[in-house]
């Protein structure tokens, strides 16, 4: 008999599995530790869109657009210009040898151009564009993305060279002439007018005595005598008309002249080149006579010039006297160094040049059209002290905006706003006023040396970026914005990424910093509330990358951010097919405006991505393949039908439609051979991957099948037999999508009772790992647990085989709602789950919940 033991104790109770739901997945990824993470946030996320509708689906494909070039071109400039309705243009420009070319498209279609300028001629071989060589203004031979920017209102676009410094013209204001009036203001008897003329005096004339018995005077008398006098000088004429002298040396060569009405002067005056008060002036003169008013001699901001215009145009008469420009002044803006004037004429008809003035015509398909250039404004008064020169000339203007009716532009430290309702003025019209109307003119100042990068319109201010600070121009206590009332206030000083523009994202301003060779970004508030305008957060921007600070590799260099879905992407040199995407979700509370979404992800492609831009609710592209350059667009997620799947493969080209619309380099060729019984499609361009051809769902046939497949070149022969050239089909190239959850972890409160952190004191042993989806047609779940060299790989399929009922010609259901569960068991820090899909059909991940057993050795008491 075998003796008991003497060591007791008690038997704890069997306990039950916990349970941890993660009901959302929306909030992407983060890099801090697993047990820090956010609700819905997760290790990694490809591929995916964080939907706040739908929840974590696969993202959308990229639709086929067409063939830009023939070219594979890595580095060139691209922006889109709306002119009205869809008619929406792409104006871009590629660095060609030793040139510039600038091509206009619509859809895909060149456009008629006619350009004038320095430097620039059309080539129409072999097919139409514009070549600037290296004297003109469009010429850029490297890193073209960040050097031009193109602004149009309607059918008027400017482009700016923001690597071009610049100037005036050397063209001056004519020499004023050389001619002298002698103006008799009064007349008393007996006095006595003396001219010397080049040194010599000539015979006075006097008004008879009062007791003469011939007393008649007048100042008309007393000019005409005097005029008498000086035509009797060789080499000199003089022209009396009524009170006043035009006297002029035949030579056109300089004189002297004097004269002296022995009453001080204050009968009679010589009028050249500067006179003390504007009423000394007569109502009669030579016409274009010009003179300097100068009433304080030791201050040159008083002085301004007026010329001299008669009535009827004759030569010498009546008229007015008119503010005008210095004479031998600098006076206009060296055209060739400004922004460059791209006009809309007519559906694809296009004027490309500078802003001179010029008359052009441009004939196709039978009409004529014809467009004036507009000119820049010149200084049309005063000099350079008292109507100064603008600014920005003599620097390099980095960036150009339409702000509340003027045409603002930056340039070294300053801002520079044109006249209001003439975008092409930036003079002052008057020395002698400041209107409400004239142009503006800032400075931004700072601790240190500020170059201005970008401007960016927010409400009724006008926010300026330089490397390191930000700056807000505004009206100083009242609406209205003038040169009286504008002022320059300076945000933050925070270094910034200096080659992206700032963009508006719902209620803030969002920019780019460079953080270690990482993209940060950062944003400001401005918001709206009922009984005031709170204005920038001053000193309170907000890092929206603190949680994954080294996620961006590389300095961004091309970005965009979709205001009507709330989305911002961005893509770096160091991987040009990867695109990082932000989607943030705003909500309104009663007085303020909350995140309730913050999510980022990355998305891949099989092309080098060298621009993109939202439109509207799509987000478009340029890529660079070893065939060529293409465009290709995406739509927005939330704008899909549900009751019909979108199948998710890029470059994706819808057929027969393809073939029916007005661009050519998106058309399929389809050919059946008898023979074979096989159908054999030809693409518009070369598979770069694996490529499948996917009856749609409203085809009459087999629906969401695949027919056929392949990786390379331009064809694809079926692998199913029969006639395919008459059905409907969807044909693209798969790619993956993949989200890795975070590890699982126990939820407690942290020490502060403020926040959920996941419990690290016992172990967690995950059973199991359900996952939720919505019209969801096929996915894999992979559990990676370390030590283990292969993974375990559970697969769902909406469409289930091997079931009786599932005809290829007539099976409707090609997605399910429901749950899959996967077996993990594994402690939760030694195992990854992963949701991964490379299917066309649709995924959406609603959550998830996982199960497994806790022990906790101790009890905390913190």
């Amino acid at each position: 008999m075998r003796r008991k033991s003497n060591v007791t104790g008690t038997r704890r109770a069997p306990q039950s599995m916990i349970q941890g739901k993660l009901d959302t997945l929306t909030q992407g990824i983060s890099q801090q530790p697993p047990h820090l993470r956010l609700p819905g946030q997760g290790e990694r996320q490809v591929n995916a869109y964080s939907s706040p509708v739908e929840g974590l689906t696969k993202r959308a494909p990229t639709n086929y657009a067409g063939r830009i070039f023939d070219t594979s071109f890595q580095d060139l400039y691209v922006e889109m210009m709306p002119v009205v309705g869809d008619e929406n243009y792409n104006v871009t420009l590629t660095p060609v040898g030793s040139t510039t070319e600038l091509r206009i498209l619509l859809n895909g279609l060149t456009c008629k151009l006619d350009v004038h300028g320095t430097g620039m001629s059309v080539n129409t071989s072999p097919y139409e564009r514009i070549i600037g060589d290296s004297t003109s203004y469009i010429y850029q031979l490297t890193e073209l993305f960040k050097k031009f920017v193109l602004i149009n209102n309607g059918p008027l676009g400017l482009l700016l060279n923001r690597e071009k410094s610049t100037a005036l013209s050397a063209t001056t204001a004519p020499a004023a002439k050389t001619d002298a009036l002698i103006f008799v203001q009064g007349v008393t008897y007996d006095v006595s007018y003396t001219v010397t003329l080049a040194g010599t005096a000539l015979t006075p004339v006097t008004t008879p005595k009062v007791t003469d018995a011939s007393n008649t005077i007048s100042t008309a008398t007393v000019a005409s005598g005097l005029a008498a006098q000086i035509n009797g000088v060789t080499g000199y004429t003089a022209t009396a008309n009524g009170a006043v002298v035009l006297v002029t040396k035949n030579d056109g060569g300089d004189f002297t002249l004097q004269l002296d009405d022995s009453r001080s002067n204050t009968l009679a005056r010589v009028i050249r080149n500067t006179v003390s008060k504007f009423s000394d002036l007569p109502a009669r003169a030579s016409d274009g006579f010009i003179v300097k008013v100068d009433s304080e001699p030791a201050n040159a901001q008083d002085d301004y010039w007026v010329k001299f215009f008669t009535n009827d145009g004759s030569t010498f008469g009546e008229g007015t006297w008119v503010e005008t420009l210095k004479p031998g002044q600098q006076f206009k803006l060296d055209e060739s160094t400004m922004p460059l004037v791209i006009y809309r004429a007519a559906p694809q008809v296009f004027f490309v040049g500078p802003a001179d003035g010029a008359t052009r015509s441009l004939t196709t398909g039978g009409v004529t059209y014809t467009y004036t250039f507009p000119t820049w404004g010149s200084r049309t008064a005063g000099d350079e002290s008292t109507v100064p020169t603008p600014s920005f000339v003599g620097q390099i203007i980095k960036d150009h905006v339409l702000f509340r009716g003027r045409y603002a532009i930056c340039a070294g430290e300053t801002v520079v706003m044109s006249e209001t309702d003439d975008i092409f003025n930036f003079f002052p019209d008057t020395s002698v006023a400041v209107l409400e109307t004239d142009p503006i003119d800032l400075r931004a100042t700072s601790e240190t040396s500020t170059q201005l990068n970008w401007l960016l319109p927010v409400n009724e201010s006008l926010l300026a970026f330089s490397g390191n600070s930000q700056f807000q121009i505004k009206p100083a206590d009242v609406d209205v914005l003038t040169p009286r009332t504008a002022t320059i206030l300076r945000l933050s000083n925070i270094l910034m990424n200096p080659d992206l523009r700032p963009k508006i994202a719902g209620p803030v301003v969002i920019f780019a910093t460079n953080e270690f060779n990482y993209t940060n970004f950062r944003e400001y508030q401005f918001i709206e509330t009922i009984s005031r305008r709170l204005g920038m957060n001053l000193g309170g921007s907000l890092n929206i990358t603190s949680s994954l600070p080294k996620y961006i590799d590389g300095l961004a260099t091309h970005w965009d951010v979709g205001e009507t879905i709330d989305m911002a992407v961005c893509r770096t040199p160091n991987n040009k097919k990867k695109l990082y995407v932000y989607k943030y979700l705003w909500q309104s509370g009663t007085d303020s405006l909350a995140k309730s979404q913050a999510s980022w992800s990355e998305w891949t492609f099989d092309g080098d991505i060298v621009w993109l831009k939202f439109i509207g609710n799509e987000l478009w592209f340029l890529m660079a393949y070893p065939d060529g350059t293409y465009s290709c667009y995406m739509n927005s997620e939330e704008l899909d039908q549900m009751s019909t799947p979108t199948i998710h493969m890029d470059r994706q080209l819808r057929y027969p439609e393809c073939n029916s619309d007005s661009t050519t380099t998106n058309n399929i060729t389809a050919s059946y051979s008898a023979t074979t019984n096989r159908t054999t499609f030809t693409l518009p361009y070369q598979m770069q991957g694996l490529t499948s051809i996917v009856t749609r769902p409203d085809n009459s046939g087999p629906k969401m099948y695949e027919i056929g497949s392949a990786s390379s070149g331009t064809t694809i022969t079926c692998d199913v037999p029969g006639d395919w050239s008459g059905s409907k089909l969807t044909i693209g190239r798969r790619y993956s999508m993949e989200y890795e959850f975070t590890q699982a972890f126990v939820p407690s409160r942290d020490q502060a009772r403020q926040r959920v952190v996941g419990e690290q004191a016992g172990r967690l042993q995950v059973a199991t790992w359900q996952i939720n989806h919505f019209n969801t047609g096929f996915y894999d779940v992979v559990v990676k647990r370390n030590g283990r060299a292969i993974d375990s790989r559970y697969e769902y399929r909406s469409r289930k085989l091997n079931v009786l009922n599932n005809q290829l010609t007539t099976e409707a259901s090609f997605v399910d709602t429901g749950t899959f569960r996967a077996p993990v068991y594994s402690k939760n820090t030694e195992c990854r789950v992963i949701v991964e899909s490379d299917s066309y059909l649709p995924v959406t991940i609603t959550g998830a919940i996982w199960e497994g057993n806790y022990n906790d050795r101790s009890r905390s008491v913190g």
